[in-house]
């Protein structure tokens, strides 16, 4: 089977920012929503049923209100696992301290602090650095 039939459409793609954008989800929401339910830092990343399921699930969702899914409570088990997989391939590659990234790039100074929207941004920027490395 080839990998590549089963990724998102781009009919797809603007049909999900389309719904979102009529439902008052931002950017932020709509990749922390990405991310919590599939595991998945890109819109990009997800395939066609994946992408089937978050239209459904954005579009029933009521205008202007969060799923009890999204609301930003502490850092998940998966989201804490992810970063401590990227913290330690960036660790073993280059001199930094686990610390002075997470406060560079959030301000914060323990992983316990976050909650879920942070963690998402925060693997987003671990995963830039991981590959630039």
């Amino acid at each position: 089977m080839n990998i590549a039939r089963n990724t998102i459409t781009n009919p797809q793609i603007k049909k999900i920012y389309t719904v979102t954008k009529q439902q008052g989800i931002d950017s932020d929401l709509l990749h922390s929503m990405i991310y919590e339910r599939f595991s998945k830092s890109s819109i990009r990343e997800l395939s066609k049923e994946q992408a089937i399921v978050l239209i459904s699930s954005i579009s029933k969702t009521k205008k202007k209100r969060r799923p009890v899914w999204l609301e930003a409570g502490p850092i998940s088990l998966a989201q804490t696992n992810k970063v401590q997989f990227l913290l330690a391939d960036i660790l073993s590659k280059k001199d930094y301290k686990k610390e002075d990234l997470l406060k560079r790039i959030l301000g914060k100074s323990s992983i316990d602090e976050l909650n879920t929207k942070e963690a998402s941004k925060f693997i987003y920027a671990l995963e830039k650095i991981s590959k630039g490395i």
